[in-house]
């Protein structure tokens, strides 16, 4: 029907013969729910579905079909209708769905007295084509009001305040008195109650509680509604409450500013803000450390898992730490405190590929404990995410190998860029400084495990190799140590 109809703004013209005026021509409406035309759901279908659009397609616009959720948002305003005997005109303000500080769109659909919709328009940028979600918002009011009788009756003040809408802004609520309920077709519309001026009752002042002793803070704390703050891990509010370590500071010290700039020093934590920094968020408990563990089991998932790397040098990140003196640390900190990059295909299907490949040693026998963040107990400033245990004895790290067309894995691992060398014996042997740094990973996580082997995995849908790692003391005890503390400085100064 919405093809047989040409829009313009002066009138609309059906089939070149019936030609009455545009909507926004017309002076009078009524706001008359008594004589609103008794629309049904599969009248709105049969528009919004089935019609002939301006394209010669069908409109087939789906969306249209949950456009009741306007109207359970209270974003669909009053429903004026304007008499043209055959033909009617119902329109309305509707409020946008996202931007609600934005003007409301002109909304309207012009129906028959036998319920049928014949076309529709709007002032948002989907007007014109004569289907949009507003337009259809107009008409599921309609519905709504049918099937709950308040139509085909004398004009009420029940229906005068049903049908009045809201022009209210989005404001602050308290949480018990949101809805976060999901609505269905099915749900019968009702306006939100609005309180008058008279019936709002101020909040009575509450007194402020003064603790003079840091010991009467420390005993009211677990009562509070956020009790669970002061026992999260890496809190400067529980460190700063319950951390006994720290010495005590007098009256002056506590109120002495620590300074906002300073230079480069040494790793000896002399300067009283790393110190501070350090104490707070690196050097945590031993039971703290097995709550990020047992927390980030789903790692990238867990918003813990992210917090917890940014301040730590991690055995994914250390292969791009600059440890020469003379490399600028900004761009590599700025990553790493700030990531950008947020995943991509070969991502997604490397986390696919873990799952099958800790799926197959499982049938192979291998008992797998899958593992979250571990932080090093020796070094709480490096930290590794492996794909698990193995055996409880074994690193498992697993490589899902990003294959072209027809290429093989054996193929893939002869590349000169591949971490895996072949041997002349046969036998494939881990590259020590391997542009992707497979080496320093799984001698890192080795390290923060306690763990004296590894097995790494290359995985691909169709070939699988398996690699045995032992424990390299000179690299993951001496030189890995040795060289990622001279950076960790500007971790600290960084994250202040």
């Amino acid at each position: 029907m919405a093809l047989e109809w040409q829009h313009s703004t002066e009138k609309l013209v059906k089939n070149c013969v019936l030609t009455i005026p545009h909507p926004s021509k017309v002076t009078s409406w009524a706001d008359n729910m008594s004589i609103w035309p008794s629309i049904t759901t599969s009248k709105i279908f049969s528009y919004f579905i089935d019609s002939m659009a301006v394209d010669g397609n069908a409109i087939n616009n789906l969306k249209s079909s949950e456009a009741f959720r306007y109207l359970h948002s209270d974003k669909v305003g009053c429903v004026l209708l304007h008499d043209m005997g055959s033909l009617i005109y119902l329109k309305a303000d509707v409020q946008p769905s996202q931007s609600v500080n934005n003007s409301s769109h002109n909304a309207w659909v012009l129906v028959t007295k036998t319920r049928d919709v014949e076309t529709a328009g709007c002032t948002c940028i989907a007007g014109p084509g004569r289907s949009c979600s507003h337009s259809a918002a107009v008409l599921w009011k309609v519905e709504n009001a049918v099937r709950q009788g308040k139509t085909g009756l004398a004009c009420t003040d029940v229906q005068n305040c049903w049908n009045a809408g809201t022009k209210s802004n989005t404001g602050q609520q308290k949480i018990r008195d949101v809805s976060f309920r999901r609505h269905s077709r099915n749900n019968l519309y009702q306006p939100a109650l609005q309180a008058s001026s008279s019936s709002i009752v101020s909040t009575p002042s509450r007194k402020v509680k003064v603790h003079e002793t840091l010991e009467e803070w420390k005993n009211y704390c677990p009562s509070t509604p956020i009790a669970a703050l002061f026992t999260a891990p890496g809190s400067g509010l529980m460190q700063l409450t319950f951390n006994t370590s720290l010495p005590a500071q007098s009256a002056e010290t506590s109120k002495a500013p620590l300074p906002l700039h300073h230079g480069d020093h040494n790793t000896q934590l002399e300067c009283e803000k790393c110190r501070a920094f350090y104490t707070t968020y690196i050097d945590m408990t031993t039971t703290q450390f097995m709550y990020i563990e047992q927390h980030t089991k789903e790692q990238s998932r867990e918003q813990l898992w992210h917090d917890m790397r940014r301040v730590r040098i991690t055995a994914s990140t250390a292969k791009n730490v600059p440890v020469q003196a003379t490399t600028a640390p900004d761009k590599f900190l700025s990553e790493h405190l700030h990531p950008t990059f947020q995943g991509n295909a070969a991502t997604r299907q490397g986390a696919e590929g873990e799952e099958h490949a800790r799926q197959y040693l499982q049938d192979q026998g291998h008992d797998i404990d899958v593992k979250g963040l571990v932080v090093c107990p020796s070094e709480p400033w490096l930290a590794a995410s492996p794909d698990g245990v193995m055996n409880r004895d074994t690193l498992l790290e697993i490589k899902c190998s990003v294959l072209v067309k027809n290429q093989s894995l054996t193929e893939a691992l002869a590349a000169k860029s591949s971490e895996i060398k072949r041997m002349p014996t046969g036998e494939f042997h881990l590259s020590f400084n391997g542009p992707k740094g497979y080496y320093m990973q799984v001698q890192l996580g080795m390290h923060c495990t306690g763990l004296r082997q590894a097995l790494l995995v290359i995985w691909s849908n169709t070939e699988c190799l398996q690699l045995n790692v032992l424990y390299d003391q000179t690299f993951g005890g001496t030189y890995l140590k040795a060289t990622l503390l001279l950076f960790h400085p500007h971790v600290a100064k960084s994250c202040r």
